[in-house]
């Protein structure tokens, strides 16, 4: 799976200022492992469950940058809940910090990218 979301209001005035909060984000992402995805649709309020985070795209790699790549088995339950609705909320916490970021995920099943997440 694959979240696409834009983590940053719109509009921002100091392009500058945004490019900075984005780098900073990027360099969080990447200090944790596992996140909560919360699928929003298919009848019911919201149900969330751990994911580990196979890899960030939010830094210059091979993989296309302010993204979060997950690996599920696709016949999963919130699979099912994605294909009813796209909309997710994704949210990471430690002791210290947290990062709670809304956007779309994206069932992929392109079996070079996952190869390239599962190894």
């Amino acid at each position: 799976m694959k979240w696409n979301g834009d983590c940053f209001p719109q509009g921002m005035d100091n392009q500058k200022k945004d490019e900075g909060s984005r780098e900073k984000l990027r360099k969080l992402v990447h200090e944790f492992d596992t996140a909560m995805l919360v699928t929003l649709g298919a009848g019911h309020p919201g149900r969330a469950r751990p994911m580990a985070l196979a890899k960030a795209g939010m830094a210059s790699d091979d993989l296309q940058n302010d993204q979060l790549y997950f690996v599920t088995d696709r016949d999963s339950q919130k699979v099912d809940e994605i294909s009813a609705d796209a909309q997710v909320v994704v949210a990471f916490q430690n002791s210290r910090q947290f990062i709670s970021l809304s956007g779309t995920v994206e069932v992929t099943q392109d079996a070079a990218l996952i190869e390239t997440l599962w190894s």
